[in-house]
């Protein structure tokens, strides 16, 4: 008997261009956004740099996100928020930056 996909299939047949899914089915899906947020872009952006990358594939589908440790609750998160936004910039990806446009998520 076949089953109703989940919202998580349905979106995932939908970017690959299939008419179903299954769970273990390997797929190429298109890419509709990517973000990264202060805790880890810092990690992102450096492995880039890391392997020799000096831009992303596509500027208007990437961008950083101020959600974990906003405000900065100390000086070296604040340190670590200008270092994001720097390198942010340096690969020319969007920052909705603390206060501009909302949270990743809620904890």
């Amino acid at each position: 008997m076949n089953r109703a996909m989940t919202i998580t299939e349905k979106i995932m047949a939908q970017s690959s261009g299939l008419t179903t899914v299954s769970p273990g089915q390997m797929i190429t899906a298109k890419i509709g956004l990517i973000y990264t947020q202060d805790v880890s872009g810092k990690i992102v952006f450096g492995h880039l740099k890391s392997i020799g990358t000096s831009k992303v594939f596509d500027r208007e589908k990437v961008l950083v996100v101020f959600d974990h440790c906003v405000p900065a609750p100390d000086v070296n998160y604040a340190n670590m928020h200008i270092e994001v936004r720097k390198l942010a910039n340096e690969f020319n990806v969007r920052v909705y930056d603390v206060g501009s446009h909302g949270l990743m998520h809620k904890r």
